[in-house]
């Protein structure tokens, strides 16, 4: 979750470009100064995410089967691309 909020933040504060030059309303101001806080919160939260995987055994364990489905799927998927093809 915090990394969702600061990846949120970070795409508002980045929309701020065309916002820095109007003289009024100051929203281009506020949004540039809240790209320090959205880093933060983003690098914190895969910091976090990465701390908790490599403390969970079952969690590691769980993360591999998903990623060998998602695999299997993907290469199903390619073969029977490359089957209609041929």
């Amino acid at each position: 979750m915090i990394t969702a909020y600061g990846s949120i933040l970070i795409f508002t504060s980045n929309q701020a470009n065309l916002l820095l030059n109007t003289p009024y309303p100051p929203f281009g101001v506020i949004t540039s100064s809240i790209r320090g806080l959205s880093s933060y919160l983003l690098l914190v939260g895969i910091y976090s995410a990465a701390v908790s995987v490599s403390e969970d055994s079952k969690l590691r364990q769980s993360i591999r089967s998903f990623a060998i489905k998602e695999s299997r799927l993907l290469d199903s998927i390619g073969m029977a691309q490359m089957e209609q093809q041929i």
